[in-house]
């Protein structure tokens, strides 16, 4: 199965952009700031590629993101290593 939106980079980056988007307006985080501290671990069962990793990359010191698509595991892994 290929996805319209793995068919290029642009399309790519546009997905990535909108999971993120929605990762921010579905899961509010208290930053460290406001704690004095990061949260230690945070599970992203189902990480798709990598749009809550990327918007909770601050608030917590490790972030385990598992996606069993191949497809979006490569894509996922790809963004992630441009945000280590």
């Amino acid at each position: 199965m290929n996805f319209i939106n793995l068919s290029s980079k642009k399309e790519i980056n546009l997905w990535v952009q909108q999971c993120f988007k929605e990762a921010k307006a579905s899961y509010p985080l208290i930053r460290p700031p406001l704690t004095g501290g990061s949260v230690p671990v945070a599970l992203d069962i189902g990480a798709n590629v990598g749009g809550f990793s990327l918007y909770a990359k601050d608030t917590f010191e490790n972030i385990y993101a598992f996606e069993p698509y191949l497809e979006n595991y490569q894509v996922m892994e790809e963004v992630l290593q441009h945000f280590k």
